[in-house]
């Protein structure tokens, strides 16, 4: 299926097929439209299903909430990503894959009568959004969510609408059954509010205006980034740079445009040099920009 994640501002608006009140897809760690480092959150209710490798999510506990926290995934984690959540994907190892599944708010209403599933009606997260499934409970799932995506076809909606229903609540049975969860790591305030920052600058913007515009002093806040973010501030804005660039090679690609050198787009996005953007791309996807170009 289409990965339905469009370039928005951080109230995203996912582009849903007409007639399709969700979407399944397999995400993996490959240079796409995904865009890994912006923060941002939708209206419909959101689960992943790692198959493979780790990762980590930045994540708010509401959309006025300045308090924020860090958790890890692993293989068999399922998370939950409520509508008023901003969240961020950070650190994915490069293995890593997951299941992905979106549900309006209208097919979670229709779907969800019972009381222990009202929580999915809801915009706000319970306290807790994770389960740690056994190989027996995430292959059962993973069918599930697999039948979906393969099977999906434009003129048969209400069959995926039915069949997104039946893997939400399949999911929320299986993590409110489950018994191993993570609270994640709380993430202080100023870090949270420096990643937007961060995701939101057109100009680089000095390590003692950040800190300051977040309270805290450079060197307190470069230490506090890192060891919360599991990133520097420098490897979080070159991987927003990074995002920057794929969104520019997709978007005159689709356009039917001629392609701007690797050169031209990397100074563009706010890379200082070929030689940087080399390295950043590398370091993420295992390859050559020029191998992607081609």
């Amino acid at each position: 299926m289409q990965n339905p994640e469009s370039v928005q501002d951080r109230q995203e608006r996912l582009s849903l097929f007409p007639g399709c009140e969700g979407a399944v897809w397999l995400h993996e760690n490959l240079p796409s439209r995904l865009s890994q480092h912006r923060i941002h959150r939708h209206d419909e209710i959101e689960f992943n299903l790692v198959v493979e490798g780790t990762a980590s999510y930045l994540l708010s506990d509401g959309a006025d909430s300045a308090s924020a926290r860090r958790q890890e995934i692993r293989p068999g984690t399922l998370i939950w990503l409520f509508p008023a959540q901003d969240h961020v994907l950070l650190q994915k190892s490069a293995d890593f894959s997951m299941w992905i599944l979106v549900a309006s708010p209208g097919l979670c209403s229709r779907a969800c009568t019972t009381e222990s599933a009202l929580p999915l009606t809801r915009s706000g997260s319970p306290p807790r959004i994770t389960a740690q499934f056994s190989e027996q409970r995430s292959a059962h799932l993973r069918s599930v969510l697999h039948t979906l995506s393969q099977g999906w076809t434009h003129s048969d909606t209400a069959w995926l609408n039915t069949g997104i229903a039946y893997a939400l609540l399949t999911a929320w049975r299986l993590y409110q059954d489950s018994q191993e969860d993570s609270t994640g790591t709380p993430v202080h305030p100023a870090v949270h509010r420096a990643a937007h920052l961060l995701r939101t600058e057109t100009e680089p913007m000095p390590l003692e205006i950040l800190s300051c515009r977040v309270g805290l002093s450079p060197a307190r806040l470069s230490r506090l980034f890192a060891a919360q973010t599991g990133q520097s501030i420098t490897e979080f804005r070159n991987c927003r740079r990074m995002d920057r660039f794929l969104e520019r090679f997709d978007r005159t690609a689709d356009a039917g445009q001629p392609t701007p050198s690797l050169l031209e787009m990397a100074l563009e996005v706010g890379f200082g040099s070929y030689a940087q953007f080399y390295r950043v791309f590398r370091e993420q996807f295992g390859y050559a920009p020029g191998d992607h170009q081609r």
